[in-house]
Order: C-alpha cells, then structure tokens, then sequence
C-alpha cells in the first residue's frame, strides 16, 4: 500500500491463489514517482518473499499510453484529460472523486471493443480482467462494473504486452500493455447492469466505432435518448512490466497473475455529512501553574500610543495586564515614586484593565510608569514598566 499525497491516489496489490480471497498485501516503497506512486524497487529479492508484488516474482505499475511521458503531472494530465467528459463542468479529476476503482484479474475476464482507428477499431476484444468502481471502499454493497475501451498498441487484436520500451527508464526492458480506457456507466447499479447494457448496445452495433465514449458524456440527462448513457473514467492508461524483459520480447511474464487487484482511490473531499469533534483540555488552575504564568506577566499595548485597537470609544481608553493569578494587587507609579493608582484582583480571569486614570478619576499624563504587582497567594511579585502617550485632548465644552 503507498499514498500518494499529490493526487491522494491510493494502489494496493493483492496476490491471491483463487480469486479475492486476500493472503498478502504488498507494501511498495517509494523510491520512483509514477502514475498513482508505485514503485516497484525494493530492497528485498524477486520470488515468493514477503515484499514482491507477484508471486512470479513480476512487478506491474501504472503509466501512461504516451510513453514519451514518464512525469507525474504529465501522466497525471494524461489519465485525467476527459474524465467527466470533454466541455463538462467537472472535467477531470474532479469527476472521479471521490470513487474508488479497482483492476481485477480474473479468470472470467471481461469484454470491450477496440478504438481508436486500429485494424481491428470497433471490434468486441476479450480481456482477462475486469474493472470496478467501488464507491465507499469500505462498503462492497456499492461496487458496480465499468465497461472499458482499449487502443491496439501492436495491432494483433489481442490485449497484451506490445514490442516497445515504455520510457520510464532508461533501459529497453519495461514493456507496456495495450491502452485501457474506463467507461463508467450511467447505470451505477450495484453489480454488472449497467457494464451488461453499454456491452449489449457495444456488440449489437459492431463494429462499434461511432461514439467516441473516451472523451464525451452521453446519456441523460445530456442526451435522454442515447442508449449509451456513460461518461470517461481514468484514461490512456497502461500496465507496465517493471524490467519484464527486453523489447521485442518474448517475455517470461506475459500478464499479472490471476487473483491480482490493483486499487485506484482518490481523495475524498468533506461534505455535510461529514462530522468533526474536537476536545479541548480542561481548565485547571493552581498555584504552581500560576508560579509559571508569572514569568508570562505582561501588559498590552506597551507602549499606549493614543489608543487601543481594543477601544470602543474615546472616552474608553484602557491598557490590559495579562496573566494574573486569582488574588494580585496591582500598584502603578510615576517615575518621581508617586503613586497613581491601585487595582486589586481577586478573581478567575486572567486579565484586569487598567482605564489610564488615576486614584482621583482624571487622565494620567504620558510618560514612563511602573508597575508594582503584589500575589500574596502564590508568594510572588513582578515588576512591569509602561509608557503612555496620550492623544491631544478634545475640550467638548468651552
């Protein structure tokens, strides 16, 4: 299993000696981004080992059919360039989310037909997998088949491993299957109707070359009446045989084996049914913690330079201590050792404001002051230093 953060795309490969009944997944390293993350190097031998991703000993990963592109933003605009289908609002990507696919290698396989102006365009092929979309991965109930197209890499009218180089790495050993092209049906269904009804139409009109069903939206509500109601799924995508043996071939794995799956997730986006709970820690006061705070200690804004963002008239002005226990007694001077004024707290909060007036109710000055706080509670003292600057007063009477 290997996440990819980039397109939160998700592989899993399953080995199995019949079909689904799952005896190992296969941990991927990452060492080389491709199509959906999967690397296929490890560290550990080819064979029967925990690590390999087939018994054989072969190793399969995702590309693209243009096999000049080996980028992750050029597979990835590859795959995804009809997804929806072409001029719809969602084309891309975005049509996909948040459904999960599956390639699952079968020993009844599946049908298709051919496109793309090969010799054999139009005609029904058989393949020996089949392709799901799974919906919620976590509930079996929604999985429905998807009906596919491919493009004949070699021209032989048979889905299989062709005589190029896929240009993922530098060596002429990576050959790469003929082109798979999801077509999801409109009927989702669970189970094959709706893959059964895009086949049927497929095979009572074969050839079947005239819709071009990897890059349009057909069905309702676009077009009511068209009896292959389908938009474009992942496109343009191959397997590649990770150094499966030098092009042309012969190769000595022609296929993943029987019972393998491989798994296509992609992100899945929040929606109102979507809950978050988040828990606060609990309030806890004590006279150790309030020990600490006391290194906290502070009074804002420092300096008070005509007014406070906090103020909601003029009249209003004030400066505001923080991190004060329960019990403090707050005495504030003028440099000449004066006292100006005297607050004491006794309360829960951590913060008292101070109105910038003095024991006698009028404005203080601008200047330096200091501040003496007294918490006999807690044993402690602090002292602060404050300036103010007072804005020009406004006589409103005269």
């Amino acid at each position: 299993r290997y996440e990819n953060e980039a397109w939160g795309l998700l592989t899993t490969t399953k080995t199995t000696t019949t079909n689904f009944n799952i005896e190992k997944v296969i941990e991927l390293t990452a060492a080389q981004t491709l199509l959906l993350g999967v690397d296929v190097r490890n560290d550990k031998s080819r064979g029967t080992g925990a690590g390999d991703q087939q018994v054989s000993g072969a190793y399969w990963l995702f590309a693209s059919t243009r096999n000049n592109h080996n980028a992750y933003a050029d597979v990835l605009a590859d795959v995804t360039q009809y997804s929806g289908g072409l001029g719809e609002a969602n084309q891309g990507i975005q049509a996909l989310i948040p459904d999960d696919f599956e390639i699952r290698f079968t020993a009844t396989g599946s049908d298709g037909d051919w496109g793309f102006g090969t010799t054999h365009d139009g005609e029904i092929v058989h393949v020996p997998f089949e392709v799901w979309d799974i919906g919620n991965p976590n509930d079996p109930n929604d999985d429905f088949q998807v009906y596919c197209q491919f493009i004949d890499n070699n021209d032989n009218g048979v889905w299989d491993l062709g005589a190029t180089d896929h240009a993922m790495s530098g060596a002429s050993n990576d050959p790469y299957t003929d082109g798979i092209y999801m077509i999801i049906p409109k009927d989702r269904t669970p189970g094959s109707s709706g893959y059964q009804g895009l086949l049927t139409f497929a095979t009572n009109n074969a050839p079947f070359s005239d819709y071009s069903a990897w890059a349009y939206n057909y069905g309702p509500p676009e077009y009511p009446s068209d009896p292959f109601a389908s938009y474009p799924g992942i496109i343009r995508m191959v397997l590649v045989s990770w150094n499966g043996g030098t092009v042309p071939g012969p190769y000595a794995v022609a296929l993943p084996e029987e019972g393998t799956i491989f798994r296509i997730g992609t992100t899945k986006p929040n929606t109102a049914d979507d809950e978050f709970t988040f828990t606060a820690p609990a309030v806890t006061q004590s006279n150790a913690l309030a020990k600490v705070d006391v290194e906290k200690m502070n009074v804002f804004p420092n300096p008070y330079y005509g007014f406070n963002s906090r103020e909601q008239t003029r009249a209003g002005k004030y400066v505001t201590f923080s991190h004060l226990p329960q019990a403090a007694k707050i005495r504030i001077y003028d440099l000449a050792g004066n006292q100006v004024r005297v607050i004491n707290k006794n309360d829960t909060g951590q913060f008292v404001n101070w109105n910038l007036l003095n024991e006698y109710g009028y404005p203080v000055a601008s200047g330096v002051y200091v501040v003496y706080v007294d918490m006999p509670g807690i044993g402690a003292t602090k002292i602060l230093k404050l300036a103010v600057v007072q804005e020009q007063q406004i006589l409103n009477v005269y």
